[in-house]
């Protein structure tokens, strides 16, 4: 999925007559792990190029690791943002009017 969404920026970019911006794709949610950890929860991509024998280059989707991911796109809104679940306490619900004798 990830080499399909490179080369369709590519291809959607040169019909336009401009460069692709696209250079990292992430799959999943953000967890808070440790610097030298790996998260569990995410797989990132970045755009890579390959060359064939003819010199004719094209994007390649090469997979990294969260830790090297500060290398590559140091400050990312996206990828830092962390899905959080709040509880709420359980509440007692007021006696409704149809309750009271």
């Amino acid at each position: 999925m990830a080499q399909q969404g490179f080369e369709r920026s590519v291809a959607h970019a040169v019909t336009h007559s401009r460069s692709s911006k696209l250079t990292l794709i992430a799959f999943g949610s953000s967890d808070k792990v440790y610097d030298r950890e790996d998260s569990k929860n995410q797989i990132i991509f970045v755009k890579g190029k390959q060359v064939d024998p003819l010199g004719k280059e094209k994007p390649m989707a090469i997979q990294i690791g969260w830790c090297l991911r500060k290398f590559v796109e140091p400050r990312s809104d996206v990828l830092d943002f962390s899905l959080s679940r709040t509880s709420r306490p359980p509440t007692r619900e007021s006696p409704s009017s149809d309750d009271s004798d």
